[in-house]
């Protein structure tokens, strides 16, 4: 496994790609007192310690009240990530409730699209659900007014930067008390401020590294703040429904997309039409963020329950994130060599360009109107600092996504990374 070197100091332009989704999702207060999960109600009970056995959750059930829990996902049920959903978010509930939580999980939206799902969140229909808020800004002023105009995107370096950039943004936004309340306002409690949702990359028909090929090809784009970012390296953005597609690649309408790379791994043959996958150095794409909710019903859960809740989702999202670093990473990698492409880096011009209107959209926030931008910047930096130290002492890899050979290792151990996230996101945050 390649050796870690710790970034003392981060550019700002490193940051500015992360940082979208924390401005997106957050109040900005800087120093703001924690407004996590914590400290919301419960119908009462007894806690139970993190990582409690099986047997010690069950006798904490013993005296609690058989229910149901409506769980939607806009995912498939086939999708590679709804195996994690699974295990974490009905079975383990189910069998360490001693049977006492039954959880219906629904799929494709099946109850309400993603901008109905805050109502249905409301009325009870959906007890938990993965909102996209940019699809709402009115709804959701503080998140979404960023959503619009800034990026979420990861660290580039493939497990320590996308471990490093997960623990650091939710760490930092767990304190942001503006994010908790717009969602308490609108009847939802936060379980989870950024949820994984894989780094985003150029797929392309070609092998295009440079400016000089990229210059004026159409690349289909999803996050508003991916048009800004495509048109940096010189390309045209373009809007194509996701239905449509497949057949715009087939027939040469759009010559790449930017695309989550778990995403891309749960569409069959699309691989063959773009079998080159490009990816940035030291800076990334925007990616669609998101932001895990319990509904109206929370309050009404006892502790036990919420906690059981709260820690299976952080299991399901480390799972998440581990998956993406190991089994959708090396499934792309096999499928694109086997349709006669290969993992390629933005060369170092490219990646300049976009890592300087990263610093552009990063100036931006750190001067707005709405929250303090400056404040969560320095913030986020020193969660940074933190969780770069982190993934550095626990050895994980620092090579990029191309690198395949350098980084991939199906013997890696990822549990320095899960206690960390454990230790210093979630059970600061859990109910209490």
């Amino acid at each position: 496994m390649a050796s870690v070197t710790r970034r003392s100091s981060r550019s700002f332009g490193l940051v500015a790609g992360l940082v979208g989704t924390a401005l997106l999702v957050s109040g900005c207060s800087g120093g703001a007192a924690r407004g996590g999960a914590g400290t919301g109600e419960n119908a009462g009970g007894e806690s139970v310690p993190f990582g409690a056995s099986v047997e010690d959750w069950q006798a904490a059930f013993e005296d609690i009240e058989p229910m149901e829990i409506v769980f939607q996902s806009a995912n498939s049920a086939t999708a590679p990530s709804s195996e994690d959903q699974i295990k974490f978010l009905k079975d383990r509930i189910e069998e360490y409730s001693g049977g006492k939580i039954e959880v219906e999980a629904v799929f494709g939206d099946a109850i309400a699209a993603n901008v109905e799902a805050d109502e249905a969140l409301a009325d009870g229909r959906i007890d938990i659900h993965l909102l996209v808020p940019f699809l709402q800004p009115s709804d959701f002023p503080v998140s979404g007014e960023f959503a619009l105009e800034t990026s979420s995107a990861r660290d580039s370096p493939v497990i320590s930067g996308t471990f490093a950039s997960m623990g650091a943004i939710n760490e930092a936004l767990w304190q942001e008390t503006a994010l908790m309340q717009e969602y308490e306002d609108a009847g939802m409690q936060v379980l989870a401020p950024m949820v994984h949702t894989g780094n985003a990359v150029l797929a392309c028909a070609e092998p295009l590294t440079t400016l000089e090929d990229l210059k004026g090809k159409q690349i289909r784009v999803g996050p508003q703040a991916q048009f800004g970012q495509i048109e940096a390296l010189g390309a045209t953005p373009v809007a194509v429904a996701f239905a449509d597609l497949y057949e715009s690649l087939q027939r040469g309408i759009v010559d790449c997309m930017t695309i989550g790379l778990t995403t891309m791994v749960g569409i069959p043959g699309m691989i063959d039409l773009v079998p080159y996958i490009i990816a940035p150095v030291g800076t990334a794409f925007a990616v669609t963020p998101g932001i895990q909710v319990a509904g109206a019903g929370w309050a009404d859960w006892p502790l036990p329950v919420q906690q059981l809740v709260f820690d299976s989702f952080a299991m399901a999202d480390t799972a998440s994130v581990e998956r993406f670093v190991g089994v959708d990473a090396k499934t792309m990698h096999d499928q694109a060599v086997a349709a006669g492409g290969e993992f390629l880096k933005l060369d170092a011009e490219a990646s300049e360009s976009l890592k300087e209107h990263n610093d552009e959209m990063a100036a931006q926030w750190a001067n707005s109107n709405l929250v303090d931008g400056e404040a969560f910047l320095a913030n986020l930096e020193e969660a940074y600092d933190k969780w770069n130290g982190l993934m550095a002492d626990a050895g994980y890899s620092d090579a990029e996504l191309p690198d395949f050979d350098e980084w991939y290792d199906a013997d890696t151990d990822f549990t320095a990374f899960e206690e960390a996230y454990f230790e210093n996101v979630t059970k600061p945050n859990r109910p209490s």
